[in-house]
């Protein structure tokens, strides 16, 4: 395989790093906000868990992680539009936008 049909992050990791950044920003959240903890750690945990079972169960992974994507989503960008501010919900925002991006490519490539 040629270096330039290799990718520099397969969706799997890119998923994987999704799960740690939602769970670390939940950890960080929650010293302020309780709710942040535990909405963090619940998004986190069913991120991780489709990454997890993206090899086996590709559709209902990448579905689990577009719904996840799209809450955060919901989330963090009007708050993000509101405060103007990159840390949190700019960096939540941005990380969701290409999990849900990349969950839409996948589920509609052939496998």
């Amino acid at each position: 395989m040629s270096p330039a049909n290799q990718n520099i992050i397969s969706p799997r990791n890119y998923f994987f790093l999704y799960a740690i950044i939602i769970l670390f920003l939940g950890v960080l959240g929650g010293i302020t906000h309780p709710p942040s903890l535990i909405a963090g750690g619940v998004s986190g945990a069913i991120l991780l868990i489709a990454a997890i079972l993206l090899p086996k169960h590709r559709r209902g992974s990448l579905i689990a992680i577009l719904i996840v994507s799209i809450l955060l989503m919901g989330r963090a960008v009007p708050v993000f539009f509101k405060t103007l501010l990159f840390y949190p919900n700019g960096i939540m925002a941005a990380v969701s936008f290409i999990g849900a991006v990349l969950a839409i490519q996948l589920l509609f490539r052939k496998a």
